[in-house]
């Protein structure tokens, strides 16, 4: 499916000549430069392109002029006709203003030509905000040749060229004056903005507009008027005529509706950091809690393993001072046993006395040498069996 074709912006709004402070303000440089709707990097671009700021500023001026020399036409023709009296009063009376009396929309009329600024982007970089120059200066081209075509010269007070904004467009502030001449009033100058072609007919200025810009891509918008007219015809609901909606007061929603963006953003993003701080903060109660709970574990498993050290400590020195017991008692019961056997050796001698004696008397065979002999024996086997390895010493 294609994309949906842009349409092209149409604008025309009425103001009164009290409005032109107002609106000279808004096209000063010094006053774009601190508002919030426009963008100063992007202020070299604003051109005049015809008439000029002082000749918006004097039309308040203009007027008043024109509504005085109305009066004074109008109290001359009188005197030609014969009333000196009423060209008097005339003279004395506030001067009118120089436009119909049932006139109701503003006689300075104010237009806007400019299309939505998503068609003025570059198509390399969608929803950056980047511009295709080649596309702004075709437009401003065009913008321009049908101000030249559809607005006499003399018409326009100030046209001006800005892309400081969203979106680049093309203002114009023009009026018409029409002159009449009768002999009740002489000659009058009034102000009739709806003698200018594209203030005649709204429906028609549109459908200029398009034709004016079709070559660009670009397409009427909807046609509200003939919308609201078939309603009628057929019976229903007529809808609502679509607000016109200035430049300014449309940048400004833009400016409101980017800052409630940004408001929703900025909360978005500090919920996710709140939540992200939260989320670490619980994470680093938990891991304190880990590391407490493995503190405690380690001091506990250290103050086992001190323990269990203490007790092995203990009982090594137990083993160490049953063991040096034992080594004493075993060296105690060596020396013993060596006192033993020298014991054992002198009665084996004293035995080997014994018995050559009993040789040398013939007493060898006398039943108490026998019997001293066996002890001896016997004394000799014990100590045999004691120490054997001293048996032989």
């Amino acid at each position: 499916m294609g994309q949906k074709a842009t349409p092209v912006v149409y604008q025309e709004r009425s103001f009164w000549p009290r409005d032109v402070q107002r609106l000279a303000r808004h096209h000063r440089p010094e006053h774009r430069r601190a508002q919030r709707w426009c963008n100063p990097d992007a202020a070299h671009g604003n051109e005049v392109v015809a008439g000029s700021l002082e000749s918006l500023l004097a039309f308040e001026k203009e007027v008043q002029v024109a509504a005085e020399l109305n009066r004074a036409e109008h109290a001359e023709a009188q005197r030609e006709k014969g009333r000196p009296g009423a060209a008097k009063r005339i003279e004395a009376t506030p001067v009118e203003s120089p436009w119909k009396r049932n006139q109701s929309k503003g006689v300075l009329r104010g237009y806007v030509v400019t299309a939505d600024a998503s068609w003025f982007e570059d198509s390399s970089f969608p929803g950056l905000g980047f511009r295709d120059e080649e596309k702004v200066r075709r437009f401003k081209n065009a913008a321009v040749a049908f101000m030249k075509k559809h607005w006499s010269e003399e018409d326009v007070l100030f046209a001006v060229w800005e892309e400081d904004e969203r979106a680049p467009h093309l203002h114009v502030y023009a009026r018409r004056w029409k002159e009449t001449t009768s002999k009740n009033r002489g000659r009058q100058a009034l102000l009739q903005p709806t003698d200018m072609p594209l203030s005649k007919n709204p429906e028609r200025a549109q459908d200029l507009a398009a034709a004016a810009f079709k070559h660009l891509g670009l397409v009427r918008g909807r046609r509200h008027a003939e919308e609201r007219r078939q309603a009628r015809r057929e019976g229903r609901p007529v809808p609502k005529k679509p607000k016109v909606t200035s430049v300014r007061d449309w940048a400004l929603e833009q400016s409101r509706e980017r800052e409630e963006a940004e408001k929703r953003a900025e909360a978005k993003a500090r919920a996710e950091r709140e939540a992200a701080e939260k989320a670490r903060r619980e994470a680093e109660a938990a891991r304190q809690r880990h590391e407490d709970e493995a503190r405690k574990i380690r001091e506990a498993l250290a103050a086992e393993r001190a323990k269990f050290e203490q007790e092995r400590d203990q009982e090594h020195g137990r083993i160490r001072t049953a063991w040096a017991a034992v080594e004493t008692g075993r060296a105690e019961m060596e020396k013993r046993r060596r006192a033993f056997v020298e014991d054992i050796r002198k009665w084996r001698d004293l035995a080997d006395h014994i018995r050559a004696a009993a040789r040398h008397l013939g007493l060898t065979s006398h039943p108490l040498v026998a019997r001293g002999l066996e002890a001896f024996e016997g004394m000799r086997d014990l100590a045999g069996r004691i120490g054997g390895r001293q048996r032989g010493e």
